[in-house]
């Protein structure tokens, strides 16, 4: 165990190399991962499994920035909008990213959270003239997203990038095996803005919005 724990930081330590200023997610669409998994079985169908290891990845040849993500969600719902229970379009605002846990926290504070104690501290003098539990209702809310704002900030603000030289080297021995280029699993290849507005999010749409 303490030799797995030993070669699981090597492995880490040499695959991962830490940007400081932007947030790279590593996305990489699914049918390249499996092409990917397919020429691996091919080109080392003899050998040991353990002499090999493959990140299949985005962030260092082709990265894909939240801001892009944002943007090309905004232009895709602006031409499809979305059509609510009454028929109408629904309006499409550009969301705002904030890059850390401190700054989504300043924001829910000027944002939300000190309006809601202002409101809160007026309803107090006037004798809590509006009784409803709104005040301790939206103070929950706020409490479970801040939890889950820091739950998340370690995959979110993630900066790392993962080296995929391995994975660069593999491509070029497998041209020798299937030199057509059917399974491409080059990153580079990835149209990004094509790909999320006429696969990824209309995909999501049909599929995971029922």
């Amino acid at each position: 165990m303490h030799c797995y724990r030993h070669n699981l930081r090597e492995i880490v330590s040499k695959s991962i190399l830490v940007q400081q200023d932007i947030v790279r997610p590593n996305r990489i669409p699914a049918d390249l991962v499996v092409n990917c998994v397919i020429t691996t079985i091919v080109v080392h169908l003899d050998q040991d499994p353990n002499k090999f290891i493959y990140h299949i990845s985005s962030s260092l040849r082709n990265p894909f920035k939240i801001s892009d993500l944002i943007n090309i969600a905004y232009d895709y719902f602006v031409k499809n909008p979305w059509i609510d229970a009454n028929g109408k379009p629904i309006v499409t605002s550009k969301r705002l990213w904030l890059t850390s846990l401190d700054a989504f926290n300043n924001y829910m504070m000027f944002r939300y959270v000190m309006p809601l104690k202002v409101s809160n501290f007026v309803n107090k003098i006037f004798f809590r003239l509006f009784q409803n539990n709104t005040y301790d209702n939206n103070c929950k809310k706020i409490r479970m997203l801040k939890g889950l704002a820091k739950l998340y900030t370690p995959y979110a603000c993630f900066k790392g990038v993962f080296d995929d030289t391995n994975t660069e080297n593999l491509r070029r021995v497998a041209k020798g095996y299937m030199g057509n280029g059917e399974l491409d699993f080059d990153p580079t290849n990835i149209d990004w803005t094509n790909y999320m507005m006429n696969t990824h999010i209309p995909s999501l749409v049909k599929y995971a919005t029922k």
